[in-house]
């Protein structure tokens, strides 16, 4: 897919706290407060505070790390220069949702009615 529109306004997401991580087979669903969930079927980086990366293919395998995000609010949120999302979290956590599906979409975004597809 061509990735998040250059012009996406993503400032909604900006103080929203993840309430919830639903976990199937290649997806998996962040769900936040305000009735704004991120759906995921593609990689995730995810970088500390101390710029240790970790690439995140199996979400089943990293279910322990994706879990350490429960409770955290998103301080930053912006758009890759690949089409990706870039969310800076309340802990100095870095999470980068890459699109990297080229056939399919990559990832969801739902912000009230409002649907961002990459």
């Amino acid at each position: 897919m061509e990735g998040l529109s250059e012009n996406v306004d993503l400032t909604p997401l900006v103080g929203r706290q993840v309430e919830s991580l639903l976990f199937g087979f290649g997806h998996i669903i962040m769900r936040f407060d305000d009735r704004v969930s991120i759906g995921v079927e593609c990689t995730i980086l995810m970088e500390t505070s101390s710029g240790h990366v970790h690439r995140i293919e199996d979400f089943r395998a990293d279910a322990v790390e994706l879990c350490g995000v429960m409770g955290l609010s998103i301080v930053d949120a912006k758009r890759t220069p690949s089409g990706g999302l870039s969310l800076r979290l309340s802990s100095g956590t870095r999470m980068e949702i890459e699109n990297s599906n080229s056939h399919y979409e990559s990832f969801q975004i739902y912000i009230g009615d409002q649907v961002f597809v990459a």
